[in-house]
């Protein structure tokens, strides 16, 4: 074995110095292309297939990103769509009671339509809730005839908000006549009872 290495640099030596140059940078190419082969051509191909599993990452998040995208887009539009139809519904409600409550006031005479509008009027505000409704039996009070008939009505509510609502219905019914009020305080609510009679039709 050491002959053979005495050999070989024997040989070296032998040689030119262009001769060992050329040898020495054959012996470095070499070198060369087999670290590359072994080291670095490894790491490269791990590293592309890096960085295509992270691009297909991101495009299956990007993907993912936009559905999300859509189908909020689509419950939005669906929750608009349906707080339209609930607004349109209680427009149609309201404006159907005005045309009942405008109907009454030019007349003020049919008891049962004042009864309904009475009732479904209350049903839309959350302040006052009507707790009975019954017919009036058409004496004033002290027992004087009265000159129509009309509905008792009971109320529930705070003090301010029951007066509000009389006085709004008050307004909406200008024909109609108000009496028998008793106002409960001692009870949780406020009760407010009051009489509304409607004239006789004069025919």
């Amino acid at each position: 074995m050491m002959a053979g290495w005495e050999k070989l640099v024997a040989r070296v030596n032998a040689m030119k110095r262009r001769e060992r140059l050329l040898l020495f940078a054959a012996i470095v190419i070499l070198l060369g292309a087999v670290t590359n082969q072994l080291f670095i051509a490894p790491l490269t191909r791990l590293q592309a297939q890096r960085a295509r599993e992270i691009d297909s990452n991101t495009e299956a998040l990007e993907a993912q990103r936009a559905k999300l995208e859509q189908a909020l887009a689509g419950s939005r539009r669906a929750r608009v769509a349906e707080l339209e139809g609930q607004i349109a519904a209680t427009q149609s409600e309201i404006e159907a009671a005005d045309r009942a409550i405008a109907s009454i006031s030019a007349s003020a005479t049919d008891e049962a339509a004042l009864r309904a509008v009475l009732t479904r009027s209350l049903q839309g505000t959350r302040k006052v809730a009507l707790l009975r409704v019954s017919t009036a039996d058409g004496a004033a009070a002290g027992g004087a005839p009265a000159a129509g008939r009309g509905v008792d009505i009971t109320l529930g509510g705070d003090y301010l908000d029951l007066m509000e609502y009389l006085a709004a219905l008050e307004a909406a019914l200008p024909q109609a006549r108000w009496s028998a009020l008793r106002l409960t305080a001692e009870t949780t609510p406020v009760q407010l009872s009051v009489r509304i009679a409607t004239p006789r039709d004069p025919r």
